[in-house]
């Protein structure tokens, strides 16, 4: 059921929440009193004051940027600087020490090699090498087939009813 609200309507429920907040500041201003406070001069209610939207200027935004721009090109710097430490820094891998400098025992295998050997050593390292085997692989186990669809399968022909002969 909706009420039928009118401006007379909507006035009178005003008064009423009016004389009921006078009521409640009058029983408020008794307890101040009572406890040793000050009753409180009833200031009439005013709207809180609307802030005014705070507008930036174009100098203030640039500076903002600038400011932005400035930080992360440290950010980045520093970024950079720790990359190329870490790289100084990052030990030389085993396989380029051992490429840089040879090992004695490889050494006196080389010089300890005759002249028929470092020739022998050469035409093996020419000649082509065999294959290897080529691994069997593993077979899977076989599949059950799948039934045919009943579709794909040849349908029997449909006996034909012949229609009975007339007899002579």
């Amino acid at each position: 059921m909706a009420l039928n609200v009118d401006a007379e309507f909507l006035s009178a429920a005003l008064a009423g929440y009016q004389q009921a907040l006078e009521e409640v500041g009058a029983r408020i201003a008794d307890l101040k009193q009572r406890i040793g406070g000050a009753a409180p001069v009833a200031a009439a209610p005013t709207a809180a004051p609307v802030a005014k939207k705070r507008r930036l200027s174009a100098a203030g935004r640039a500076r903002i940027i600038a400011a932005t721009r400035k930080r992360w090109a440290a950010v980045r710097k520093a970024k950079a600087e720790a990359a190329a430490a870490a790289v100084a820094k990052k030990p030389v891998a085993k396989a380029a020490k051992a490429a840089a400098k040879p090992t004695p025992a490889p050494v006196k295998r080389v010089v300890a090699r005759t002249p028929k050997e470092v020739k022998a050593v050469a035409a093996a390292a020419k000649a082509p090498k065999p294959a290897a085997p080529k691994k069997a692989a593993a077979k899977k186990p076989a599949r059950k087939a799948k039934a045919a669809p009943a579709a794909a399968a040849p349908a029997p022909e449909p006996a034909v009813a012949s229609a009975p002969q007339p007899a002579e």
